[in-house]
Parts: structure tokens; C-alpha cells; sequence
């Protein structure tokens, strides 16, 4: 005889008349879940990947019992043991055993942020509802942007290079991001004395620190904005070193002629900058400075020793030297050192004895002792036939060179039996 198992339901009406309360209770019984080879069998819940509004679960259906999932998927709900009749994410029907998961995230109702859920996975067959063991998952609390400012770099007298990054946006965009400054460390980016906003969106970024002064210690921060308000990196403290002249030394002149000399300097600081220009200058009067000399020489950049020719001098002039080097603050003079030019004299020559004298012709010659502290531009011999000869009263003359020294001179065009008179000459420009 073939056995049936039957469901059935009691109801029971009690009726107090004298109150007007009627109350009707009643009673299901439950369906036998499926045990032994029908038994459904469901592993627990477990969570992942928790975020601000959403994370990732799992669970694994291992073995069906010979029934059919019609449905299948997750529950959750801030109070323990969920079931379908809360929140919940089906999956649908499933014909196999294995793991299954789901993110449940903002797309899908979504999760509040900071908020202890409880999650469980379920199965649907015919005779009821399966579920998992519970996990419990606290999505994180949302609030202002997690942001780290970067060290500085290249930092000059005018500009500094800084940055930040964005390591978290706190579970809202952040819709702007940047770098601020100032000379007080109270500060934030609508009060700072500079901000430079992050135009390319990315996480990452450098900016530029402009219009700095010399001699200041600046403070800057990264900072980042979302709906929940602005965060802020640590505040990296920098100077600009302050900015002076250059200290300069002016070396002693030497190799003084008639209408120059050699000087020179050595720049030895240049000021915590770079030494645009150096050299020397000079004049007559004292009080030396660039705007009130005479000339000046350019010689090159930087700090070190450096050698001037000085040009153009008079001669028998005392003339005042200082060297000088120039950066973007002004310009450091060495001490003032003095020195004389040599006066020019005409040369010192002396006349040679004439030989080989011929009817036309005959040799003479000369030694230019001293050009007279000049450059001698012409030396030779001059002669005529009622003494004393020059440049000037002469019947001929030669040019035999320039320069100190000797020389020898070829007298021709003479006339046979006469008596003449030669002397040497060096010329210079006095």
C-alpha cells in the first residue's frame, strides 16, 4: 500500500463576545527539509573586496540531493540571519553544484557606508529555503580624501617643484586637488598665500611653486576635495637660501706699459647664485664703481680666479683698479689697488761707424737702446751735407725695420768727393 504524507492546517476561532475581541490563530506545518541523499547542502558566506557602498561575497552549493534550485543567490540586512523576504540578490536557477558570487554594490540597491550587514547565501527547491551561515561585513566610512604631499624638488631662488598623491578618495570623487603655500603654517588652499590647482585629474602630480622670495621659509601641503569636504597632506617646510653679492678679491697689476697692464680677481663666493658676469674696471678719480669708470673688461662666469687685460691707458696716468663680479642681487667690488702707466720718451739710438764708403755709396747702421716705452714704428739712417741731419733736413734716408736692436743701412745716391753727415733714428709715437 503506497504511503502519501499529508499537509494540513488548524484553525481555531475564539469569540469574547463581552470584549468585541475576536482572534484566529493558526498553524502551518512546515515541509520536511530533504535529509540523506536529498540532503542540499550549502557552504557558508564569505565576503571580499569591502568597500565604502559595496563588496564582493561567495559561497559554494556542493551538493543538490537529487533536487531542483529554483532559485538562488544572496540576502543581507543590517539585523542577523536575513532571509529572501529581506534585501536580497538572486541568481536564478542553478542545475549544478559549485560557487557563486556577486558584488553587491550601489548598481544593486547598495550598502550604506560605515554599517555592520549581515550576509548568507540561499537556496530555493520545492520543499523550502536552504541558507548559508551568515558573515558579518562592516563597509568602511566614507569622509575627505586621503592625500600625501610629495618632497620638493628644484627648488631655486624664484620656484620650487611639489606635489601630491591620492591614495584614497574616501568613497566620493574627488572633484578638485592641488598644492598650497605660505609663510605661516596655518594655512589651507582658500587662505594660503599660493595654490596651484591639479588640471590633469590624475592621482598622481608635480606642480609648480612660483614667484618666491630669497632668505623665506615657505610651508606647503597637498590638498584634495570630495562632497565630504577637503584633506589634507603633511605640511613640508623649505627655504629659498638668501641671495648677496659676490665677495671678490682684486689681484696686484703687473706687466704696466705706456698704455696697459694686466690685472685680475678672484671671485670667491658668489652669493648662493650663479655669477653672470666678473672682470675688472677702472678710472682716474677714485670711488670706483661700473657706473662711474673709465672701461671695464668681461671675463667670463662664476667664481674663481680670472685674468683682466686692461686696454687703452695714457701714458704717465695713475689709474685706480677694482675687480668686480655681478649676480641677480648687484654687483661685489674687490679692494681698489693703484697703479702708474710708463711715460713714453723718444728712443735711445746711437749711430753706427760708416764703412765700405764707394763713390755713390756706402754702410752705416745703427742700435735702437731703448723704443722709449712705446712701439717703435720705424729705425734707420739719415744724412745731408751741412750736418746735424734729421727726418726733416735730410738728403735721403732708410727704413730698416721696427723694434729695438741693431740694424744696418745701405746709404746710396751719393755723390763721389763729398763729405756727408748720418745719423741712425728709431720712431716712436712720441
Amino acid at each position: 500500500m503506497k504511503t502519501q504524507k499529508h499537509f494540513y492546517r488548524q484553525f481555531l476561532i475564539v469569540c469574547a463576545v463581552a470584549t468585541g475581541l475576536i482572534y484566529i490563530a493558526s498553524c502551518e506545518k512546515e515541509s520536511e527539509k530533504p535529509t540523506g541523499n536529498n540532503k542540499v547542502e550549502l557552504t557558508s558566506t564569505t565576503a571580499s573586496s569591502v568597500a565604502y557602498f559595496s563588496t564582493t561575497v561567495s559561497a559554494n552549493l556542493t551538493n543538490l540531493g537529487g533536487n531542483t534550485i529554483t532559485d538562488h543567490g544572496f540576502c543581507y540586512a543590517t539585523n542577523p540571519n536575513p532571509d529572501i523576504n529581506t534585501n536580497n540578490k538572486s541568481l536564478g536557477k542553478i542545475l549544478n553544484t559549485g560557487s557563486f558570487n556577486i558584488s553587491i554594490n550601489t548598481e544593486l540597491t547598495g550598502l550604506n557606508d560605515n554599517t555592520k550587514y549581515y550576509i548568507r547565501a540561499y537556496a530555493n527547491y520545492f520543499g523550502g529555503t536552504l541558507y548559508g551561515s551568515q558573515e558579518e561585513v562592516t563597509t568602511l566610512k566614507t569622509g575627505k580624501p586621503y592625500i600625501t604631499t610629495n618632497d620638493l624638488s628644484d627648488i631655486t631662488l624664484v620656484s620650487a617643484i611639489c606635489g601630491g598623491s591620492i591614495v584614497r578618495d574616501s568613497g566620493y570623487a574627488v572633484t578638485a586637488s592641488g598644492i598650497c603655500w605660505d609663510t605661516d603654517n596655518q594655512f589651507n588652499e582658500n587662505q594660503s598665500m599660493g595654490k596651484t590647482i591639479n588640471t590633469s585629474g590624475t592621482s598622481n602630480f608635480s606642480l609648480n611653486i612660483t614667484e618666491l622670495a630669497d632668505g623665506t621659509t615657505y610651508f606647503v601641503k597637498a590638498y584634495a576635495t570630495n562632497q565630504k569636504g577637503t584633506g589634507y597632506g603633511k605640511i613640508k617646510e623649505f627655504s629659498i637660501v638668501p641671495v648677496s653679492i659676490p665677495i671678490v678679491t682684486t689681484t696686484i697689476i703687473t706687466n704696466q706699459t705706456a698704455n696697459s697692464a694686466i690685472g685680475g680677481g678672484n671671485v670667491t663666493d658668489a652669493g648662493n647664485t650663479i655669477v653672470t658676469t666678473r672682470g675688472v674696471c677702472w678710472n682716474t678719480t677714485g670711488n670706483l664703481t661700473l657706473q662711474n669708470c673709465l672701461g671695464f673688461t668681461n671675463n667670463g662666469q662664476g667664481t674663481g680666479l680670472f685674468t683682466s687685460s686692461i686696454q687703452g691707458l695714457t701714458d704717465g696716468v695713475t689709474y685706480n683698479v677694482k675687480a668686480y663680479g655681478t649676480n641677480v642681487k648687484g654687483t661685489g667690488y674687490g679692494a681698489q689697488v693703484n697703479f702708474t702707466t710708463l711715460i713714453i720718451t723718444i728712443p735711445t739710438v746711437t749711430t753706427a761707424a760708416i764703412t765700405n764708403p764707394t763713390t755713390n755709396s756706402a754702410t752705416g747702421g745703427g742700435n735702437v737702446a731703448s723704443a722709449g716705452n712705446a712701439t717703435l714704428t720705424g729705425r734707420g739712417v739719415c744724412w745731408n751735407t751741412s750736418g746735424n741731419p734729421s727726418l726733416q733736413n735730410c738728403l735721403g734716408f732708410t727704413t730698416d725695420g721696427q723694434g729695438a736692436g741693431s740694424f744696418s743701412s745701405n746709404l746710396i745716391g751719393l755723390t763721389d768727393g763729398v763729405t756727408y753727415y748720418v745719423k741712425a733714428y728709431g720712431t716712436n709715437v712720441k
